[in-house]
């Protein structure tokens, strides 16, 4: 048995950036945000070398280097970053796959942060559809589409447009709680009462500011619960 340099050297250099990608996602995690791009863009460079820049793992580090910016509030530097990403993900996987969903959800997100709102309503209003047509209405990722409509619409202080978004969102989450919950790991529940709690913050939050104009908000946050 043997192997040739000139066959294996563009796995090995494909693992190792995946390597370095994971060093930054720790150190991203650790709040050494220096560190963690540093390894971002590392990974980077070989992803760009030796895979090209229509490979999904060079969007992904595309997608690595946006997050990280987005999250030490450099957006100037985030958004692109999540553009290119999001329009290698729909070259090779379609516009109507997930991931190019999330790709939108991000901009989304960024343009929201950024106060350009009907920018983010433009790009979660096409996440949500890809979710709702490949995943269907009862599925967590359509609930986070619908929550996040709900955060930029109470954002915009459009409380009633806001209120339907919330409680539909809550609704699909409560039901694939109950349903599905007994079948969870330990991990899986940690994270899903996570999601939960940070749902219902949301909700609260809501309901304190837009009770004086929506009393309904009230009801939303606290009914049942």
């Amino acid at each position: 048995r043997y192997w040739s340099s000139d066959v294996c050297s563009s796995d090995l250099h494909a693992d190792y950036a995946m390597g370095l990608n994971n060093l930054g996602v720790l150190y991203s995690e650790m709040g050494n945000y220096k560190a963690a791009e540093g390894y971002y863009k590392e990974a980077l460079e070989i992803r760009k070398k030796i895979l090209g820049e229509e490979h999904s793992d060079y969007a992904m580090s595309l997608n690595s280097l946006g997050s990280l910016y987005h999250e030490v509030g450099n957006y100037k530097a985030v958004e692109p970053y999540y553009i290119e990403s999001a329009v290698i993900y729909e070259k090779i996987l379609g516009h109507e796959h997930p991931t190019y969903a999330y790709s939108l959800n991000n901009l989304g997100v960024l343009n929201s942060d950024m106060g350009q709102y009907r920018g983010a309503e433009s790009y979660f209003k096409k996440a949500l559809e890809i979710y709702k047509k490949k995943f269907g209405e009862e599925h967590v990722d359509y609930a986070m589409g619908l929550s996040n409509l709900g955060d930029l619409y109470s954002e915009m202080g459009d409380y009633k447009a806001a209120l339907p978004f919330y409680r539909e969102s809550f609704e699909i989450k409560e039901k694939n709680l109950v349903g599905s919950f007994q079948w969870l790991s330990e991990k899986q529940r940690e994270a899903y009462w996570v999601m939960v709690s940070g749902m219902v913050k949301n909700l609260n939050e809501f309901a304190v500011v837009a009770h004086d104009t929506l009393p309904a908000s009230t009801q939303l946050a606290y009914e049942d619960r």
